[in-house]
């Protein structure tokens, strides 16, 4: 596992940013030997820290082991957003989500909130993120 963060002034200052890094670096070396057990990715993943645009919270890059955190969220948030990814790094890794096919099934290019949020992969990786928070940061 790699970890780094973006510094490019692009995503603004990282001195009020670097306490979030820091939640979000603790986060995944409290929690990486369960993400490990949990879930199946490959083992030289990156995971790059930075402000991510849009109402997304990090991404998944299909052809890298590599995935994105926006550490502008609480810890519980964030843990959540790490294994929603790690979902789709293993989904893309055991060949069920290969572009828009999920498990041999073309899907179309969801064009509305609604519509993505009930692509079959998205709708695993958001019940598998939330099942590991529950397990592992019980309320």
């Amino acid at each position: 596992m790699k970890v780094t963060v973006a510094t490019s002034i692009k995503y603004g200052n990282y001195k009020q940013l670097q306490p979030a890094v820091n939640n979000v670096t603790q986060a995944i070396h409290k929690y990486w030997n369960e993400l490990r057990k949990s879930f199946d990715f490959p083992q030289s993943i990156e995971i790059h820290i930075r402000p991510v645009k849009g109402s997304t919270h990090g991404r998944a890059f299909q052809n890298k082991a590599k995935i994105e955190i926006d550490p502008r969220y609480d810890l519980r948030r964030i843990v959540e957003t790490i294994a929603h990814e790690l979902t789709h790094c293993e989904q893309y890794k055991q060949e069920r989500l290969i572009g828009r096919k999920w498990n041999g099934v073309v899907y179309q290019r969801a064009t509305t909130h609604k519509q993505y949020l009930n692509l079959p992969w998205e709708i695993e990786a958001r019940k598998r993120a939330k099942d590991f928070v529950d397990r592992v940061m019980p309320l």
